[in-house]
């Protein structure tokens, strides 16, 4: 996808292996709407965390 939806993305840090069931350790963070805000906030997370992090769009 070229373009990054209006909406709010959220940043989810973990998720457990089975069936995407989330941890307990789950976090939500607003990022930015534009494409080189956001990577910066990805990049800026996973330096602080080595968590997968899977970005979810909302629409």
């Amino acid at each position: 996808m070229d373009s990054l939806s209006p909406m709010p993305a959220y940043l989810t840090e973990s998720e457990a292996e089975s069936g995407g069931v989330p941890a307990p350790e789950q976090i939500e963070i607003k990022v930015p709407k534009n494409k080189v805000d956001l990577m910066n906030t990805i990049k800026n997370v996973r330096k602080k965390s080595r968590a997968r992090i899977q970005v979810a769009l909302f629409i």
